[in-house]
């Protein structure tokens, strides 16, 4: 009778066995592992090698008693070897001889045994060995240029290592691109300084990976101007954003190029001229060497550094408009160019930078710019923190200056933007931190008064309609000062259907009802707490109630207005003051005399 633990084990065994063949690890425990010799004989990809170790005359070599390691190229490594050359290789014994024992180390290595370095051959001289290890349980081997595709097939006398390309005694180890710049310090002493500098030595000496170095000689950087090399040099972002616009993904020649675009690892593409076969220019840089092969990539020397689009600061931004000059000359006056030329992302600005054209002429722009202190609050008028690109600005929002003042938005059916007096003319003139948007007009400020406030709200259309409708939008226009508890539209909704029609073919008890809505004077959250309430337009008494509310570890507070829920206090305007309620309030009823 069959049991599970039986089907398990045969199953465990089966899977042993598959894993042992597919790695090529073990000898079978079917049978004795022959000689090197014999155990390439039993295996059809290794007959070019036997034939070639039969014309040497090694087979008793590879047959005797000893402990040897031999890597093995395949029949497709052999063919990688031109048929002329090949065949005068076969036909040249000591040659023959001399490449063969190239392949053969005097003593066993297993394939976990090896380490980077180097091992003597039995021809005399030595192979590099190349460890790189992935993971834990994986690593690769090359032999100098070849790698080991099939390892450990063991042997009575030794081991075998299968290698995709057969090996050259005359091969020497390429330089890392690293080493090759740091070895020609009359042509790169500059491209290596600045690559340390910038922390990329480590990735252009290590061989985990491959790279394409477009390399500028000293010659090259010479051609830069001084200021662009002290931007450089106190800027590390910056040199690492250069030197990445010179650096490829990968290991391409001129044949892997092309005439094409290729993306560089600043994520900015270049362009790249080849003719017959060999790569001539990158961009506007002509190579003056192509193909240098390195350990880690490829490097392709040129005569002139590649520049990217470099980040721009609002300071740059501005100085590149010839409309803006009068703008740059009144920063310059006040200092106020230093503060914006940056590169960083924060602080960020929004500039409503005015044009040339809308500056005052003559002896007022001169007196103007011969006062610091004036020329500074006006300039501070115009600059809002953060960046506001022109798709995100909505009607009736409201922005604080630098100085203090604030700036209004209103924007048209058309999507013509307005910030108080001016339009803007051109938007969106980025930089690394902030942007520029064009007006046409030197800002003043506009009073936003508590009728502009309410308009601006979408959420207060209802009441926006009924101030219009009594005329006591008017009323809240100007410069008398006044609180509003202002209903939200689903306040309105939320009464008796047919009630705002109702009211609204009756102005005088609508009227009635939205100044029972306003307090004289700017009355904030902390007064009325302060006071309990306040007296309405309409004469009749609103009541504050503050509740303290536990919900689990956390506080809150409820307050109400003549029990009905303030949702948002403290909306400024100009000329008072708006908090949102979530109801409407109905003034009591008059008595009956």
């Amino acid at each position: 009778m069959k049991t599970n633990t039986d089907h398990r084990g045969r199953s465990w065994q089966r899977f042993l066995l598959c894993l042992t063949l597919l790695l090529g690890g073990f000898a079978t425990p079917f049978a004795t592992a022959g000689t090197i010799y014999e155990e390439l004989k039993e295996r059809s990809h290794y007959s070019t090698l036997v034939t070639a170790i039969d014309i040497a005359g090694l087979e008793d070599a590879l047959s005797g008693e000893g402990s040897l390691t031999l890597f093995a190229p395949s029949n497709a490594a052999f063919a990688q070897i031109p048929e002329e050359d090949l065949n005068a290789l076969l036909a040249d014994q000591s040659q023959l001889t001399a490449v063969l024992t190239y392949h053969v180390l005097g003593e066993e290595i297993g394939f976990k045994e090896f380490e980077s370095g180097s091992e003597t051959t039995l021809q005399g001289t030595d192979v590099e060995i190349t460890v790189k290890k992935y993971s834990w349980w994986f690593r690769g081997v090359k032999v100098d240029n070849s790698h080991i595709v099939r390892a450990n097939i063991h042997a009575s006398n030794g081991v075998i290592h299968g290698i995709d390309s057969v090996l050259d005694p005359t091969f020497e180890p390429a330089p890392s691109i690293l080493e090759i710049v740091a070895s020609d310090q009359e042509n790169f002493s500059t491209l290596g300084e600045l690559v340390e500098l910038a922390g990329l030595a480590d990735i252009l000496a290590s061989e985990r990976r491959t790279w394409t170095v477009f390399a500028p000689t000293n010659t090259a950087f010479s051609k830069i101007p001084p200021s662009t090399i002290d931007a450089l040099l106190n800027d590390k972002n910056l040199l690492r954003k250069v030197l990445l616009y010179h650096l490829l993904n990968g290991s391409k020649t001129s044949e892997d190029l092309g005439d094409g675009s290729v993306r560089t690892l600043a994520r900015q593409s270049v362009e790249t001229d080849v003719e017959d076969g060999v790569l001539v220019r990158v961009n506007d840089s002509e190579v003056a060497v192509a193909d240098v092969a390195a350990s880690n990539g490829t490097i392709h020397v040129i005569s002139s550094v590649l520049l990217p689009n470099l980040p721009q600061s609002l300071t740059s931004v501005i100085a590149a408009q010839d409309e803006l000059s009068t703008l740059e000359t009144a920063l310059g006056l006040t200092g106020q160019d230093e503060v914006f030329d940056s590169t960083k992302s924060y602080p960020s600005y929004t500039i409503f930078a005015p044009r040339n054209a809308a500056f005052p002429t003559g002896e007022a722009l001169a007196a103007l710019l011969e006062d610091p202190d004036a020329l500074a609050d006006v300039l501070g008028f115009h600059v809002v923190q953060g960046t506001l690109l022109a798709e995100k600005l909505r009607n009736g929002q409201r922005f604080k200056a630098l100085n203090g003042g604030y700036l209004n938005i209103q924007i048209d059916d058309e999507g013509t933007v307005m910030v108080n007096n001016a339009t803007v003319v051109t938007p969106n003139l980025r930089a690394a931190n902030g942007v520029v948007h064009i007006i046409d007009a030197v800002l003043v400020e506009d009073q936003f008064t508590v009728a502009d406030l309410i308009k601006s709200k979408s959420y207060l259309s209802t009441l926006a309609a009924a101030l219009e409708a009594t005329d006591l939008d008017d009323a809240v226009d100007g410069e008398v000062e006044y609180t509003v508890f202002a209903p939200l539209d689903s306040a309105f909704a939320a009464l008796p259907d047919g009630t705002v029609e109702a009211l609204l073919n009756d102005l005088p008890a609508l009227s009635n009802i939205l100044l029972f809505h306003v307090a004289p004077g700017v009355q904030t959250k902390s007064d009325l707490a302060e006071s309990g309430g306040t007296t309405t337009l309409q004469g009749g008494e609103l009541e504050l109630e503050i509740q303290k509310v536990r919900f689990w570890w956390w506080y809150f507070n409820i307050i109400t207005i003549n029990d009905v829920r303030i949702v948002s206090t403290d909306l400024k305007a100009d000329n008072g003051i708006v908090h949102l309620i979530a109801g409407v309030l109905l003034p009591p009823a008059p008595e009956e005399g």
